[in-house]
């Protein structure tokens, strides 16, 4: 079978090798894998990283063949913390199931089906990241069968248009456009619509943020479309929101103002202090 695999035999007692996954931010999950110790002069080690923000800070759980022990510790600012867990034997040469799950600040860890630690450990430095598999020094270790459930975070924008989609599900779209500080054009963050997802907006959306102005526009079949800026509690706009919906016949510019501005003052109602781009 196909494996992962830590090769290089780095002997310095201070080198961590890890590979993350970047597509899954995530906060509860669970991941297994199997991984199998081949050999290692310094270190005999293979673990998992989780809630990893970048290689100075993040957790892991690691088995060591050549101290025989399971141990949990943190990485905080570039700092372990005191490591702690049981003492098993992990052999060398052979398939050995790991699984790890998060829960919040608690975490547990399974050897071969069997729960390491007695209660769940505890921790409130980082409360969501990336997962990955991990080792030390010259450890040479194969990992393979890697499985990992999570439930996705989405952005604080994302949620509120999600919210907003529920409450009035006549609307065939709901997004938001914020300015990208990279190009300053606006781009589609937050939709009900997950294919209009990092697609670029035009002159309404910047000027609905630029100058609070708000565009009405009439297709076929009553599909009408309205552009108004979405505003924080100062009254600043930070975003564009869109609007999609068939009118009805006759119906006028005031009224799909109207429409429109339900959702706007509904998704400012629920904005908190969070950024839209935040997770």
């Amino acid at each position: 079978a196909r494996v992962v695999a830590q090769t290089a035999k780095i002997s310095h007692r201070e080198h961590f090798p890890m590979l993350v996954y970047s597509d899954a931010l995530c906060k509860d999950f669970t991941f297994s894998l199997k991984f199998k110790i081949e050999s290692g002069l310094v270190s005999q080690m293979a673990g998992i990283c989780f809630r990893y923000v970048d290689p100075e800070n993040y957790y892991v759980i690691r088995a060591s063949a050549k101290d025989a022990t399971l141990r949990f510790y943190k990485y905080f600012q570039g700092l372990r913390g005191d490591p702690f867990g049981p003492e098993v034997k992990i052999p060398v040469g052979e398939w050995v199931d790991l699984k790890v799950q998060a829960k919040g600040a608690n975490f547990q860890a399974w050897l071969n089906g069997e729960k390491a630690f007695q209660a769940p450990v505890e921790d409130y430095a980082f409360d969501k990241g990336l997962v990955g598999i991990w080792t030390k020094s010259d450890s040479i270790t194969h990992f393979h069968d890697l499985r990992l459930d999570y439930t996705p975070l989405i952005t604080m924008g994302q949620r509120l248009v999600n919210m907003a989609a529920d409450r009035y599900p006549d609307f065939n779209e709901i997004s938001l456009y914020t300015i990208e500080e990279t190009d300053g054009f606006p781009v589609n963050i937050a939709s009900s619509q997950s294919e209009k997802l990092g697609l670029k907006g035009g002159k309404e959306e910047s000027d609905a943020i630029a100058n609070k102005n708000t565009y009405r526009a009439r297709g076929k079949n009553r599909i009408t479309t309205v552009t108004l800026p979405l505003e924080d509690r100062n009254g600043e706009p930070i975003a564009a929101l869109k609007v999609v919906y068939k009118g009805f016949r006759g119906e006028s510019s005031a009224t799909s103002r109207i429409k429109a501005l339900k959702v706007a003052q509904y998704i400012q109602s629920n904005l908190g202090v969070a950024n839209l781009s935040d997770k």
